[in-house]
């Protein structure tokens, strides 16, 4: 029973949200990967939201529920079915009447099974996909036959671009980059290691203060720091934030005034002080192969 019940709620939630988007017409950000989803999503609202009015999933809202609760702006019922219909309610409100709606959706778009994110993908419309690193031995490939399927699923994301649309990958995972030469769409790259339209160079960390590095686009580059934070892992999203500002058409001087605003999320490689003089690192958040190596 109670499995039909969050079936219905979802049906309801998600036809809610087709209606509020075709309404509002939001710019649509899709972000998904095997690692530094939830970090990505954060530094690109960071960046978008110094410019105009932003919602971004929050914490880890990536799935078939959590995806309409953020278009709707709602928080997640649980067992509460008063909280639902609340919810519902709230969605018909923003459906009949003219209400202020973000004009900039990040979402983060997560799969935990087969087909989660090809569901999505068939009604939700993207301007930008976010692709991070997929993962040679990913997170949840033990619900899939092989880590080329997980690949495959990440994928999907790519497919619910509009036309007018853009890519944006990893430059250094070389079988997205291979993946997408089969989009039509515009595609930007980010990376450390190979070239692409946004990297870092002249990277340090110091456990004092955290990471600073060069962030390189068409020749400009700017030093940028990273506070409280160590690790590459912090250095990729705000690559991804900026690739994602240049393809909102911002300028790269208003990108870089945003990303000091950027706070590293919680548990992956944060720089603690400790009592007598000590300092700890807190990476304490659920783990995977590559956080565990970059540890």
């Amino acid at each position: 029973m109670k499995f039909i019940k969050k079936k219905l709620i979802i049906a309801i939630l998600i036809l809610e949200s087709r209606l509020i988007i075709r309404k509002y017409k939001p710019f649509i950000v899709g972000v998904t990967g095997s690692v530094g989803k939830t970090s990505t999503k954060d530094a690109i609202y960071t960046i978008l939201a110094n410019n105009s009015y932003v919602r971004k999933s929050e914490k880890s809202f990536n799935s078939d529920l959590g995806i309409p609760l953020t278009i709707l702006g709602c928080q997640n019922g649980w067992s509460d079915i008063m909280i639902w219909i609340r919810n519902i309610l709230h969605g018909l409100e923003l459906i009949l009447f003219k209400s202020k709606y973000p004009e900039c959706l990040v979402l983060e778009i997560g799969a935990d099974h087969p087909d989660d994110i090809k569901k999505v993908s068939k009604w939700l419309k993207t301007d930008i996909a976010v692709i991070t690193k997929v993962s040679e031995i990913p997170v949840h490939v033990e619900f899939f036959p092989t880590p080329e399927d997980v690949l495959k699923e990440k994928l999907y994301l790519a497919n619910s671009l509009k036309d007018s649309g853009t890519l944006i990958i990893l430059a250094d995972d070389k079988r997205l980059m291979e993946a997408s030469k089969n989009y039509k769409q515009k595609v930007l790259t980010f990376g450390i290691d190979n070239p692409a339209t946004v990297t870092a160079s002249d990277i340090t960390m110091d456990i004092k203060s955290g990471v600073s590095f060069k962030l390189n686009h068409e020749g400009n580059s700017i030093p940028v720091s990273i506070k409280g934070a160590l690790g590459n892992q912090f250095i990729y999203p705000v690559l991804a934030g900026t690739a994602v500002g240049i393809a909102r058409n911002i300028s790269l001087n208003k990108i870089i005034e945003s990303i000091p605003n950027h706070i590293p999320s919680k548990g992956r490689m944060n720089i603690i002080s400790g009592i007598n003089g000590s300092t700890l690192i807190d990476d304490t958040y659920n783990s995977s192969p590559d956080a565990v190596n970059e540890a």
